[in-house]
């Protein structure tokens, strides 16, 4: 790739190449925090299930064998199992009839998380230990990933081109401002091109900025009027010699 020759083509590039890569990052950091506040949103539902069904097994303690309490679980939703300490099934929900479940042998009292496909839809899973008068359940509930899932794939591709347009925006920008910072270079450049040995008297104008253009200025300034003295001190002697 030839790159620009042009000094403010140059500072474009730089500047659109700077704020493409702060856009990316802003934009990545922007979908991850999405994305973890709705996962965040996604298992505090999930944890508020998981304290429901605590309290009706320490409702129901003594009679969850009994028929009439398993179907009184049903009340708690779809998507979700009742283990007890053994590994039998208190109760389990018929959506979640032949789908292999996270592993519960692991499970304790700190709440474990997981994401699996069941029947061809995500899922977000807790596995959470709960005790009841001495013995322990296990409890899985779940809950659907397709809508948050299709949010986050909407807002990425809602932010592809936002983010295209203002680095559109910004690239466009960028070279006008560079332009009109080289503008006092090229009136340097044209003044220095008129002066030749007929007009060594004419100066630069000094830009007022105190930065390097002022600098720049005066320093060529100060060339051209040593070149001047040179030049009328030759002139003196080519004079004198052909007198002579």
């Amino acid at each position: 790739m030839r790159i620009p020759r042009s000094i403010g083509a140059r500072l474009t590039l730089w500047y659109a190449a700077a704020f493409a890569a702060a856009l990316l990052v802003l934009g990545v950091a922007m979908w991850f925090t999405v994305r973890q506040s709705l996962y965040h949103a996604v298992d505090e539902s999930l944890g508020d299930r998981v304290k429901g069904i605590h309290t009706f097994i320490d409702d129901h303690k003594t009679r969850l064998d009994v028929d009439e309490v398993k179907e009184e679980f049903r009340a708690h939703g779809e998507l979700f199992q009742v283990l007890d300490d053994a590994g039998a099934v208190v109760h389990r929900a018929d959506t979640l009839a032949g789908v292999t479940l996270p592993r519960t042998s692991e499970a304790g009292a700190v709440p474990r998380f997981d994401n699996l496909i069941a029947n061809g839809e995500p899922l977000r899973f807790l596995t959470q230990n709960v005790a009841v008068d001495g013995k322990n359940y296990t409890v899985q509930v779940a809950a659907p990933l397709a809508e948050l899932q299709k949010g986050l794939r909407d807002a990425l591709w809602l932010l592809a081109p936002l983010f295209a347009l203002m680095l559109l925006i910004a690239s466009a920008g960028g070279y006008f401002m560079s332009r009109r910072a080289l503008e006092p270079v090229d009136r340097i450049t044209q003044t220095a091109r008129s002066i030749s040995a007929d007009n060594l008297s004419q100066r630069l104008e000094v830009p007022r900025t105190g930065d390097e253009l002022e600098r720049l200025s005066a320093t060529l300034n100060d060339m051209i009027g040593r070149l001047e003295a040179a030049f009328k001190r030759i002139s003196r002697f080519t004079a004198d010699a052909s007198h002579e």
